[in-house]
């Protein structure tokens, strides 16, 4: 992608997130630029450095690693001989056997879930589809995701865990699994993509038409087969 793609065109005058303060963006933002409020300096967006191409990438390889974190053991407790060991989504089924509904349904949601479809639904905008042509689908999954983000506390979630284990340290022995390690490196990534896909680039990339190659590719494909038929 060249300098001149890269550079953000816009016209749009949005309300500051910290202050409410009314900010006309400027004509154009190119990269390595940020937009503050001017009155009390938040940023709010900065020109587009990353290629959908690599967030794309990102996005997936943060799927895959929180599945891997999903899939295998979370913590290994020792204490008198005996190893109990828990994986991320069997903790919120334990919670729920033990009628702890709400804190079940919480880790549930809050941890596994949003982040989950957060991912999937900035992937399927970043890659070329025929389903996701029409412009009511992609509006509808770009509220679904401005809603989803506040919502997805995997950072929170991590860092109470190694608070809780302080205090649980002095009465086990406590062992990483690969779901733990994998589960800090997919916080690490999902706090990295959500930096860079702030909301203005998240509605441009809602807005934005499929290009005339892709349509013309998605309309031609099934003329190709016939024609090999």
């Amino acid at each position: 992608m060249t300098e001149q793609q890269r550079t953000i065109k816009s016209h749009t005058t949005i309300a500051c997130y910290n202050c409410d303060l009314l900010v006309r963006l400027p004509e154009t933002i190119t990269p390595n630029h940020r937009v503050c409020c001017p009155r009390c300096h938040h940023n709010i967006t900065s020109g587009e450095y990353r290629s959908d191409q690599y967030l794309a990438a990102l996005s997936l390889t943060a799927l895959i690693v929180f599945i891997v974190a999903n899939s295998f053991d979370f913590l290994i407790f020792t204490a008198q001989g005996q190893d109990l060991k828990i994986s991320l989504a069997a903790a919120s089924i334990e919670l729920w056997v033990r009628e702890f509904f709400v804190l079940g349904g919480l880790v549930m949601t809050f941890i596994i879930l949003l982040p989950a479809l957060y991912l999937s639904g900035l992937f399927l905008l970043l890659v070329p589809s025929r389903w996701f042509n029409k412009p009511s689908r992609r509006k509808f999954f770009g509220r679904l995701m401005s809603a989803l983000l506040p919502w997805a506390m995997a950072d929170v979630f991590l860092v109470g865990v190694l608070v809780a284990l302080i205090k649980i340290v002095s009465i086990a022995e406590i062992s990483f699994g690969l779901g733990f390690w994998s589960y800090v490196l997919f916080t690490g990534i999902f706090l990295h993509l959500t930096i860079i896909m702030d909301r203005i680039r998240l509605w441009r990339l809602v807005d934005r038409q499929p290009t005339a190659s892709a349509t013309q590719t998605a309309l031609t494909h099934p003329q190709t087969s016939q024609q090999s038929a």
